[in-house]
């Protein structure tokens, strides 16, 4: 799918399958279920969240038949916004044990990106400056937000932060 495609489109990880006696629950249930109790929406916005899911499918093999990732195509931004507005609710809401996380709907290489941008922020917390993950749109994934700039993974300011980050293993390495 084209990164254009996943515009209104959000990844449910963890998302249940089955419910506790192992019987299939319709994603459409569990959704509703997930707006209710862990986003605390009313009636009237989870309906207009409901109102706007056009497409979902799971994705990959479930593990141990109890959850899966599942994506949702909304046919509305303002859905899409509730949504990943409120994911950090569902950080205590584990319905199989396991919470549930969302992100934006990545295409493989914005994901290894991602992946990049998390290092170089964790490395430069270590040094004391201040770094977060912006999200730029579906045509350009996460960008690092530092000191009122946005660097892309490819960057050479994030390059250098990652590098600087091996520098002591590799002369840890090599005193061995």
């Amino acid at each position: 799918m084209e990164s254009n495609q996943r515009e209104f489109s959000v990844a449910f990880y963890h998302f249940p399958m089955y419910d506790k006696e192992g019987n299939y629950i319709a994603p459409t249930m569990h959704l509703v279920q997930m707006l209710n109790d862990a986003f605390g929406l009313d009636s009237k916005e989870v309906n207009a969240v409901m109102d706007s899911v056009g497409k979902g499918y799971y994705i990959g093999r479930p593990d141990d038949r109890s959850d899966a990732n599942f994506i949702v195509r909304f046919t509305k931004q303002d859905a899409k916004d509730v949504v990943i507005k409120n994911a950090f609710k569902l950080k205590d809401y584990q319905p199989h044990g396991k919470p549930i996380s969302i992100d934006h709907d990545m295409t493989e290489k914005q994901r290894k990106e991602k992946g990049k941008l998390v290092a170089a922020i964790k490395q430069m917390k270590k040094s004391g400056q201040e770094a977060k993950l912006y999200w730029a749109g579906s045509r350009t994934g996460y960008l690092l937000n530092y000191d009122s700039t946005k660097y892309m993974a490819d960057s050479d300011f994030v390059k250098n932060v990652l590098k600087d980050a091996d520098e002591p293993r590799k002369r840890k390495k090599g005193q061995n």
